[in-house]
């Protein structure tokens, strides 16, 4: 896993010594199944154009893993789909480089939940939104919860400098209304 990470610019050897580099302590800030994809993404600037809702809708291809994979999930357009598109693309690329090491450490995607969380940060209501997919109310706020967990740690990961870092904090406030806010309460 080191060689990986030194490969990648996270670690560095000299001598007998490993170092961290500074792309290393933004991905040690994170704590996710998919933490190494999340800090390449973030180092190669994939999510630089995107709105606080757009971000949220990333974090929630990244988060959830369905039961049921479906063939292709509805993706909303624009800069969110490129996003997404050039999110899986470099999922492809670390999936290469896991292969080249034979590890295996990061799990496939699933953009499963995209539309659902496009909808909720775009203002629809949980019943307009639950229409749209095959998910539970519960599984919904879960997920959500999930999402924002994920956004706080990028939020959190990112220095006081970075536009992201207060994009992050804005896609928080768009999903953590309604029953996710509400939720958090009980």
């Amino acid at each position: 896993m080191c060689d990986v990470l030194a490969e990648l610019g996270y670690l560095r050897y000299e001598g007998e010594e490993t170092v961290v580099t500074a792309q290393g302590d933004v991905l040690g800030g994170l704590y996710t199944d998919v933490d190494l994809l999340v800090a390449q993404s973030l180092r190669e600037g994939l999510w630089e154009g995107l709105d606080p809702a757009g971000l949220a809708v990333i974090a929630a291809g990244l988060v959830f893993e369905g039961r049921q994979h479906e063939e292709a999930p509805r993706l909303p357009g624009g800069e969110v789909r490129r996003a997404l598109e050039a999110t899986a693309a470099l999922a492809g690329d670390l999936q290469s480089v896991e292969r080249e090491h034979d590890l295996k450490f990061q799990r496939d995607l699933d953009f499963g939940f995209v539309w659902a969380m496009h909808r909720w940060v775009g203002g629809a209501r949980l019943s307009s939104v639950l229409a749209d997919t095959d998910l539970a109310a519960g599984d919904f706020i879960r997920w959500s919860r999930q999402v924002l967990d994920l956004l706080g740690q990028l939020a959190d990961a990112l220095s006081d400098e970075d536009p992201l870092r207060k994009r992050a904090r804005a896609a928080m406030d768009l999903v953590d209304r309604g029953i996710v806010a509400y939720s958090s309460v009980m």
